[in-house]
């Protein structure tokens, strides 16, 4: 049974052909997702990838796709899944919020260069997330309001990396052990 799973593509081609693959995998035993842009150049605006990357981003939450090759179905794509990692997906806070409800048991989230996927963690902080099963984080790169508002989480170990203003490491998280996230992390 598929444990692991990583998805490469190149932001600006069609995802159809990920979300049909998808539709035709059974995978209800995988636990660690990878989704990754292999485009060497960063879009300079979401409108560039978003729209095929959100229509794989929905299909993964919802296993519902208008796409003519690819079947629809009636349960949970990944109902196991406790790591995801995300880089350089570049999505709406929507399309985030979506596909990061549809997990309810994922446990560790490493974030490189994907922006708004915070934001739609973060939402609604006041001390929790929508995503209460999540244990460990790592982003890079944050920014400062994002950095503030993880600061409020509880029982969250947090490893954040890169763009915040005065981030020491006394005001961070450092309760992750580093090789685990870069065992897990580095497929």
């Amino acid at each position: 049974m598929l444990e692991e799973l990583h998805l490469g593509y190149v932001g600006y081609v069609k995802t159809d052909s990920l979300i049909a693959l998808l539709s035709r995998l059974d995978a209800p035993n995988l636990v660690a997702l990878s989704i990754k842009d292999i485009n060497p150049v960063v879009p300079q605006t979401i409108s560039e990838t978003g729209t095929n990357v959100e229509n794989l981003l929905s299909y993964c939450a919802t296993g519902f796709s208008e796409h003519p090759a690819a079947v629809s179905r009636t349960s949970m794509l990944f109902p196991k899944l406790q790591q995801l990692s995300l880089n350089r997906v570049h999505a709406s806070v929507t399309a985030f919020s979506i596909f990061m409800s549809a997990f309810s048991k994922l446990h560790d989230l490493l974030l490189l260069c994907t922006p708004n996927v915070l934001a739609a963690l973060l939402l609604d902080v006041d001390t929790t997330i929508p995503c209460h099963s999540i244990m460990s984080i790592l982003v890079s790169p944050v920014t400062q309001l994002e950095f503030l508002k993880l600061k409020q989480l509880k029982d969250v170990g947090l490893v954040l990396m890169g763009d915040v203003e005065e981030l020491s490491p006394s005001i961070s998280y450092p309760t992750i052990s580093a090789s685990h996230y870069y065992d897990w992390a580095a497929w």
